[in-house]
């Protein structure tokens, strides 16, 4: 099935919407990949609108999995990326508050690979990082400012990272 439309002053319908005998939608597209693909000649937008302002949004469910649904929204200013509740061990929303003050806000535990620093500036200078097994260390400015083990040791760091006192332990 094809929609084609005329432009004014054209001679001949263009194609606008296909659906194959397979079920699959085409929007600017006449060989759709998937039920949904939407082509454009440049930047290409999908847009849900909510006619009373509540929200919008994208849900991601897998039929018959019985493992619940990703979501994605819009919910007054604030874009949120929630697993929802009935996904095992993945519980949690992640909202970025665009209107407000621009804050991430984890609503559930977040875990980073062992390998990996969380940054406070942008990843240039100040983050923390697991240094050795059970061991985090403090970067300020740059500088190894602080170690904390496993056994509750804290140990102060001067400039050049050598330790300079332990406070406890």
């Amino acid at each position: 099935l094809v929609f084609a439309t005329t432009a004014d002053g054209a001679g001949s319908p263009t194609e606008r919407m296909r659906i194959t005998s397979a079920g699959l939608v085409g929007i600017g597209q006449s060989s759709p990949e998937q039920a949904l693909h939407i082509e454009g000649a440049a930047q290409t937008w999908l847009q849900i609108e909510s006619a009373d302002n509540t929200g919008a949004g994208i849900k991601l469910v897998r039929s018959g999995s019985g493992n619940g649904d990703y979501s994605i929204a819009n919910t007054g200013g604030k874009l949120e990326i929630k697993a929802h509740d009935d996904i095992p061990n993945n519980a949690g929303t992640l909202i970025f508050d665009m209107a407000g003050s621009g804050d991430a806000i984890f609503s559930g535990d977040v875990t980073l690979a062992a390998t990996k620093k969380l940054y406070f500036d942008s990843g240039v200078h100040t983050f923390i990082d697991e240094v050795s097994a059970n061991v985090l260390r403090l970067y300020v400015g740059g500088n190894s400012a602080m170690k904390l083990d496993a056994n509750s040791r804290i140990s102060l760091s001067n400039n050049d990272g050598n330790s300079n006192s332990t406070i406890l332990g």
